[in-house]
């Protein structure tokens, strides 16, 4: 069973990369969109502007947690002893 599952999510996968080979090899829009985006490249006079998160949004996406604060983004949880 689990093996039948890889094979249909290879599968599925494979489909997916032909397609993709498919419409990069038909297209010189979907070539520049791709290197645009995977590479980074820009065209002459363009402008890019890059967003950068803030380090406590990044560690709120983040599994990390820290002793002194708890969760990322939490306050920390406290047990009180009667």
């Amino acid at each position: 069973m689990r093996i039948e599952k890889s094979n249909h999510e290879l599968n599925a996968e494979n489909h997916e990369l032909f397609n993709k080979i498919r419409k990069l090899s038909r297209s010189k829009s979907a070539q520049e969109e791709a290197i645009r985006r995977e590479l980074g490249w820009v065209k002459n006079g363009e402008i890019v502007v890059e967003f950068f998160s803030s380090p406590l949004e990044e560690l709120k996406k983040s599994d990390a947690t820290f002793p002194e604060t708890g969760e990322a983004g939490e306050k920390p949880h406290t047990i009180e002893a009667k």
